[in-house]
Protein backbone atom coordinates (compact mmCIF):
# COMPACT_ATOMS: atom_id res chain seq x y z
CA UNK A 1 0.00 0.00 0.00
CA UNK A 2 1.13 4.04 -0.72
CA UNK A 3 1.54 5.94 1.34
CA UNK A 4 3.42 8.98 -0.68
CA UNK A 5 2.31 12.85 0.29
CA UNK A 6 4.48 15.15 -2.17
CA UNK A 7 6.32 18.76 -0.70
CA UNK A 8 8.63 20.70 -2.71
CA UNK A 9 11.67 22.24 -0.39
CA UNK A 10 13.21 25.28 -1.10
CA UNK A 11 16.33 26.02 0.64
CA UNK A 12 17.26 30.08 0.82
CA UNK A 13 19.89 31.91 2.44
CA UNK A 14 20.17 35.76 2.43
CA UNK A 15 17.04 35.88 0.38
CA UNK A 16 18.57 34.05 -2.15
CA UNK A 17 17.55 30.34 -3.37
CA UNK A 18 20.62 28.10 -3.09
CA UNK A 19 18.82 24.72 -4.26
CA UNK A 20 15.91 22.35 -4.30
CA UNK A 21 15.10 19.44 -3.14
CA UNK A 22 12.09 16.83 -2.80
CA UNK A 23 11.14 15.77 0.35
CA UNK A 24 8.45 12.37 0.12
CA UNK A 25 6.83 12.63 3.33
CA UNK A 26 3.20 11.42 4.86
CA UNK A 27 0.25 13.01 5.87
CA UNK A 28 0.28 16.62 4.37
CA UNK A 29 -0.82 17.01 0.61
CA UNK A 30 -3.42 19.63 -1.30
CA UNK A 31 -5.78 19.38 -3.85
CA UNK A 32 -6.81 21.53 -6.67
CA UNK A 33 -7.96 25.23 -5.68
CA UNK A 34 -6.80 24.01 -2.15
CA UNK A 35 -4.78 26.74 -0.27
CA UNK A 36 -1.41 24.77 0.33
CA UNK A 37 0.14 24.03 3.52
CA UNK A 38 3.38 25.77 3.78
CA UNK A 39 6.05 24.99 6.91
CA UNK A 40 9.23 27.17 7.18
CA UNK A 41 12.23 25.76 8.92
CA UNK A 42 15.08 27.75 9.97
CA UNK A 43 18.62 26.54 8.63
CA UNK A 44 21.72 26.59 10.71
CA UNK A 45 23.94 29.76 9.94
CA UNK A 46 20.54 31.94 8.74
CA UNK A 47 18.67 31.29 5.90
CA UNK A 48 15.60 29.13 6.08
CA UNK A 49 13.61 26.43 4.11
CA UNK A 50 10.09 26.54 3.06
CA UNK A 51 7.90 23.09 2.24
CA UNK A 52 4.85 23.29 0.12
CA UNK A 53 2.67 20.71 -0.36
CA UNK A 54 1.87 20.31 -4.07
CA UNK A 55 0.19 16.76 -4.33
CA UNK A 56 -3.63 16.01 -4.19
CA UNK A 57 -5.33 16.53 -1.05
CA UNK A 58 -7.13 12.72 -1.42
CA UNK A 59 -4.87 10.46 -3.49
CA UNK A 60 -1.69 8.67 -2.73
CA UNK A 61 1.24 10.79 -4.32
CA UNK A 62 4.44 8.82 -4.79
CA UNK A 63 7.71 9.50 -6.97
CA UNK A 64 7.81 12.99 -8.23
CA UNK A 65 10.21 14.30 -10.65
CA UNK A 66 10.93 18.26 -11.27
CA UNK A 67 12.15 20.20 -13.78
CA UNK A 68 13.30 23.76 -13.92
CA UNK A 69 12.33 25.79 -17.48
CA UNK A 70 14.43 28.42 -19.38
CA UNK A 71 12.13 30.79 -18.12
CA UNK A 72 12.80 29.71 -14.50
CA UNK A 73 9.73 28.13 -13.92
CA UNK A 74 9.49 24.56 -12.06
CA UNK A 75 7.45 21.83 -13.71
CA UNK A 76 6.97 18.58 -10.91
CA UNK A 77 5.21 15.13 -12.44
CA UNK A 78 4.43 12.40 -9.76
CA UNK A 79 2.32 9.47 -9.38
CA UNK A 80 -1.06 9.45 -8.30
CA UNK A 81 -2.86 6.58 -7.02
CA UNK A 82 -6.58 6.30 -6.09
CA UNK A 83 -8.57 3.45 -5.52
CA UNK A 84 -7.99 1.09 -8.48
CA UNK A 85 -5.49 2.89 -10.63
CA UNK A 86 -2.36 5.19 -10.71
CA UNK A 87 -2.62 8.44 -13.07
CA UNK A 88 0.00 10.84 -13.45
CA UNK A 89 -0.08 14.13 -12.40
CA UNK A 90 1.68 17.54 -13.13
CA UNK A 91 2.16 21.21 -11.93
CA UNK A 92 3.94 24.18 -12.62
CA UNK A 93 4.94 26.92 -10.61
CA UNK A 94 5.93 30.17 -12.18
CA UNK A 95 6.51 33.71 -10.71
CA UNK A 96 5.90 32.12 -7.20
CA UNK A 97 2.80 30.80 -8.10
CA UNK A 98 1.52 27.01 -8.29
CA UNK A 99 -1.07 25.83 -11.04
CA UNK A 100 -3.72 23.80 -10.43
CA UNK A 101 -2.96 19.89 -10.79
CA UNK A 102 -2.72 19.02 -14.50
CA UNK A 103 -3.83 15.18 -15.28
CA UNK A 104 -1.46 13.71 -18.44
CA UNK A 105 -3.69 12.16 -20.38
CA UNK A 106 -4.00 7.81 -20.93
CA UNK A 107 -2.05 8.04 -17.99
CA UNK A 108 -4.56 6.37 -16.08
CA UNK A 109 -3.78 2.41 -15.10
CA UNK A 110 -1.45 0.80 -14.10
CA UNK A 111 1.55 3.42 -14.69
CA UNK A 112 5.29 3.89 -13.25
CA UNK A 113 7.64 6.12 -12.52
CA UNK A 114 6.67 9.68 -14.34
CA UNK A 115 10.03 12.01 -15.37
CA UNK A 116 9.71 15.74 -16.18
CA UNK A 117 12.27 17.55 -18.82
CA UNK A 118 11.92 20.91 -20.32
CA UNK A 119 12.66 22.17 -24.07
CA UNK A 120 13.84 25.11 -25.17
CA UNK A 121 10.22 26.27 -25.63
CA UNK A 122 9.57 25.89 -22.16
CA UNK A 123 7.33 22.90 -23.08
CA UNK A 124 7.41 20.04 -20.37
CA UNK A 125 7.92 16.69 -21.48
CA UNK A 126 6.68 14.07 -19.32
CA UNK A 127 7.90 10.37 -19.83
CA UNK A 128 6.49 7.04 -17.84
CA UNK A 129 6.14 3.43 -18.13
CA UNK A 130 2.46 1.84 -18.20
CA UNK A 131 1.21 -1.49 -18.61
CA UNK A 132 -1.13 -1.30 -22.02
CA UNK A 133 -2.37 -4.70 -22.88
CA UNK A 134 -0.50 -6.76 -20.56
CA UNK A 135 2.78 -5.23 -21.32
CA UNK A 136 4.70 -2.49 -19.83
CA UNK A 137 6.23 0.42 -22.21
CA UNK A 138 7.83 3.74 -22.42
CA UNK A 139 5.34 6.54 -23.36
CA UNK A 140 5.84 10.17 -23.49
CA UNK A 141 3.68 13.37 -24.18
CA UNK A 142 4.36 17.28 -24.04
CA UNK A 143 2.31 20.15 -22.76
CA UNK A 144 2.47 23.34 -24.39
CA UNK A 145 1.93 26.00 -21.28
CA UNK A 146 1.44 29.11 -23.81
CA UNK A 147 -1.20 26.89 -26.10
CA UNK A 148 -2.73 24.49 -22.98
CA UNK A 149 -2.46 21.54 -24.87
CA UNK A 150 -1.10 18.29 -25.44
CA UNK A 151 0.98 16.58 -27.84
CA UNK A 152 0.03 13.56 -29.11
CA UNK A 153 0.47 10.38 -27.08
CA UNK A 154 4.44 9.12 -27.98
CA UNK A 155 5.14 5.18 -27.52
CA UNK A 156 9.34 5.04 -27.31
CA UNK A 157 9.57 1.36 -26.47
CA UNK A 158 7.44 -1.72 -28.49
CA UNK A 159 9.10 -4.82 -27.61
CA UNK A 160 6.87 -7.48 -26.24
CA UNK A 161 8.70 -7.81 -23.07
CA UNK A 162 8.45 -4.99 -19.70
CA UNK A 163 10.39 -1.79 -20.48
CA UNK A 164 10.55 -0.28 -17.25
CA UNK A 165 12.38 2.15 -14.77
CA UNK A 166 12.58 5.38 -16.59
CA UNK A 167 14.73 8.27 -15.78
CA UNK A 168 15.37 11.44 -17.73
CA UNK A 169 17.36 14.25 -17.72
CA UNK A 170 18.05 17.75 -19.12
CA UNK A 171 21.03 19.09 -20.21
CA UNK A 172 20.36 23.12 -19.10
CA UNK A 173 19.60 23.84 -23.03
CA UNK A 174 16.27 22.28 -24.42
CA UNK A 175 17.73 18.52 -25.46
CA UNK A 176 17.44 15.65 -22.88
CA UNK A 177 18.43 12.14 -22.53
CA UNK A 178 16.20 9.19 -21.60
CA UNK A 179 17.19 5.83 -19.91
CA UNK A 180 15.43 2.75 -18.85
CA UNK A 181 15.51 -0.87 -17.82
CA UNK A 182 14.25 -3.23 -20.94
CA UNK A 183 13.96 -6.88 -20.16
CA UNK A 184 14.87 -8.78 -23.95
CA UNK A 185 14.80 -12.81 -23.43
CA UNK A 186 15.36 -13.74 -19.80
CA UNK A 187 18.00 -10.63 -19.02
CA UNK A 188 17.39 -7.09 -18.22
CA UNK A 189 19.57 -4.69 -20.15
CA UNK A 190 20.00 -0.89 -20.87
CA UNK A 191 18.63 1.36 -23.82
CA UNK A 192 19.03 4.93 -24.60
CA UNK A 193 17.22 7.48 -26.80
CA UNK A 194 17.46 11.40 -26.67
CA UNK A 195 15.05 14.37 -27.25
CA UNK A 196 16.17 17.37 -29.58
CA UNK A 197 13.46 19.16 -28.11
CA UNK A 198 11.07 18.55 -30.88
CA UNK A 199 11.65 14.13 -31.64
CA UNK A 200 13.30 11.22 -30.05
CA UNK A 201 16.69 9.67 -31.27
CA UNK A 202 16.19 5.82 -32.64
CA UNK A 203 16.62 3.17 -30.01
CA UNK A 204 20.09 2.68 -28.47
CA UNK A 205 20.69 -0.50 -26.80
CA UNK A 206 23.50 0.58 -24.03
CA UNK A 207 23.97 -3.12 -22.78
CA UNK A 208 23.46 -6.59 -24.27
CA UNK A 209 24.31 -9.81 -22.05
CA UNK A 210 23.34 -12.77 -20.34
CA UNK A 211 23.26 -11.08 -16.96
CA UNK A 212 20.54 -8.44 -15.59
CA UNK A 213 21.33 -4.82 -15.79
CA UNK A 214 19.05 -2.56 -13.65
CA UNK A 215 17.68 0.99 -12.67
CA UNK A 216 20.07 3.43 -15.02
CA UNK A 217 20.65 7.48 -14.42
CA UNK A 218 21.58 9.57 -17.20
CA UNK A 219 23.32 13.41 -17.02
CA UNK A 220 25.23 14.57 -20.21
CA UNK A 221 28.25 16.81 -20.47
CA UNK A 222 29.04 20.16 -22.47
CA UNK A 223 30.03 18.41 -25.28
CA UNK A 224 26.91 16.74 -25.64
CA UNK A 225 27.89 13.01 -24.19
CA UNK A 226 25.28 10.66 -22.46
CA UNK A 227 26.81 9.33 -19.14
CA UNK A 228 24.68 6.36 -18.63
CA UNK A 229 25.24 4.62 -14.96
CA UNK A 230 23.58 0.99 -14.35
CA UNK A 231 24.53 -1.81 -11.90
CA UNK A 232 24.49 -5.27 -13.21
CA UNK A 233 24.70 -8.68 -11.90
CA UNK A 234 27.03 -9.92 -14.49
CA UNK A 235 29.61 -10.86 -12.01
CA UNK A 236 27.34 -12.61 -9.78
CA UNK A 237 27.07 -9.89 -7.39
CA UNK A 238 25.71 -6.34 -7.71
CA UNK A 239 27.69 -4.01 -9.04
CA UNK A 240 28.14 -0.43 -11.15
CA UNK A 241 28.85 0.25 -14.56
CA UNK A 242 29.29 3.39 -16.12
CA UNK A 243 28.91 3.96 -20.50
CA UNK A 244 29.09 6.68 -22.60
CA UNK A 245 26.69 7.70 -25.57
CA UNK A 246 27.18 10.13 -28.65
CA UNK A 247 26.49 10.42 -32.01
CA UNK A 248 23.49 7.54 -31.44
CA UNK A 249 26.46 5.32 -30.55
CA UNK A 250 28.08 3.69 -27.53
CA UNK A 251 31.77 5.32 -27.04
CA UNK A 252 34.14 2.80 -25.75
CA UNK A 253 34.31 -0.11 -23.40
CA UNK A 254 31.86 -0.30 -20.24
CA UNK A 255 33.67 1.53 -17.48
CA UNK A 256 33.21 -0.38 -14.03
CA UNK A 257 32.63 2.26 -11.33
CA UNK A 258 32.63 0.11 -8.55
CA UNK A 259 32.78 -3.73 -8.54
CA UNK A 260 33.80 -5.69 -5.19
CA UNK A 261 31.99 -8.83 -3.51
CA UNK A 262 29.91 -6.41 -1.82
CA UNK A 263 26.25 -4.85 -2.40
CA UNK A 264 27.04 -1.95 -5.34
CA UNK A 265 23.71 -0.74 -7.01
CA UNK A 266 21.24 1.72 -7.19
CA UNK A 267 23.51 4.34 -8.99
CA UNK A 268 22.76 8.43 -10.04
CA UNK A 269 25.50 10.26 -11.84
CA UNK A 270 25.83 13.80 -12.42
CA UNK A 271 28.63 16.11 -14.48
CA UNK A 272 30.01 19.14 -13.01
CA UNK A 273 31.36 22.34 -14.94
CA UNK A 274 34.64 20.65 -15.62
CA UNK A 275 33.03 17.90 -17.53
CA UNK A 276 33.77 15.70 -14.26
CA UNK A 277 31.77 13.05 -14.47
CA UNK A 278 30.41 11.96 -10.86
CA UNK A 279 28.36 8.98 -9.88
CA UNK A 280 26.85 7.69 -6.48
CA UNK A 281 25.46 4.64 -5.17
CA UNK A 282 24.55 2.68 -2.56
CA UNK A 283 26.64 -0.18 -0.77
CA UNK A 284 25.70 -2.93 1.28
CA UNK A 285 27.32 -6.35 2.65
CA UNK A 286 27.60 -9.12 0.12
CA UNK A 287 24.72 -10.75 -0.89
CA UNK A 288 22.52 -8.44 0.27
CA UNK A 289 19.29 -7.86 -0.84
CA UNK A 290 19.10 -11.50 -2.27
CA UNK A 291 16.32 -13.75 -1.36
CA UNK A 292 18.66 -16.34 0.94
CA UNK A 293 15.98 -17.33 2.95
Amino acid sequence: MRRGMILLVVLGAIGAITGWQFLHLRNVSAAPGVALPTVFQALPGGGNMTAVAVGHEYREDDLPSIARAPDGSLWVAWLSFVGDRDDVAIRHCKDGKWSNILWVPDTSGDSWLPQAAVDASNRVWVVWSQQVKGNWDIYARRFDPARQEWSALERLSSDPLPDINVRLASDGKGKAALVWQGFRGRNSNIFFRSLDGEKWSPEVRVTSRAANDWEPAVATDSKGNAWIVYDSYKNGNYDVFLTRVAGGQVQGPEIAVVATPRFEARATVAVDTADRVWVAWEAGRPNWGKDQG
